[in-house]
């Protein structure tokens, strides 16, 4: 699988809509810190379907980095916090998996999201607006994936050979 912006957007706007019931019904809203809990398990669960040849995607991934970073406090630090949760987020995807360049094991795999936490902040600030986004969700989904799509990662694999040489393979996410 890759990622799926779509199915991501959807289960956060899901969250959403059953907070939104519960208010409508005069029912206990859930704390903002359980609504970032919220968005952080779809987000993480949207992630898992990525793809980085030589990782091990389904092991990676810190959820209470995103849980942290998905509770707003509606100031204007807002977009940088969520943005840097995000960035610390896929550097913690750091797993070896099965060997994708030819070599026996995976030594090491590095996903160099501090790289891009300017682009990320560009793009979840840029999606903070006065007016109502029909698909607010789908667009942070979006916007936040083509800046994981160009995430620096180095995969370094040992390549058989008199000594066996670990070569590192620079690969991005899917």
């Amino acid at each position: 699988m890759t990622l799926n912006a779509s199915s991501g957007a959807s289960a956060a706007n899901s969250a959403l809509q059953a907070q939104i019931t519960k208010l409508e019904n005069n029912q206990t809203l859930k704390s903002p810190t359980d609504m970032g809990k919220d968005f952080a398990a779809a987000y993480h669960d949207y992630a898992k379907s990525s793809i980085l040849p030589g990782a091990d995607m389904s092991a990676g991934g810190t959820l209470s980095i995103l849980e942290s970073a998905f509770v707003s406090d509606n100031t204007s630090g807002m977009a940088a916090q969520i943005a840097q949760g995000i960035c610390d987020y896929w550097s913690s995807f750091a797993v070896p998996g099965v060997p994708a360049h030819g070599g026996t094991s995976v030594v090491s795999v590095v996903v160099d999201g501090a790289s891009v936490i300017a682009a990320m902040t560009a793009a979840v600030q840029s999606l903070i607006t006065d007016v109502e986004q029909a698909d607010g969700w789908l667009n942070l989904y979006q916007d936040t994936e083509a800046v994981v799509k160009t995430i620096p990662c180095v995969i370094t694999e040992m390549i058989p050979g008199t000594p066996p040489v670990p070569t590192p393979f620079p690969e991005t996410i899917s």
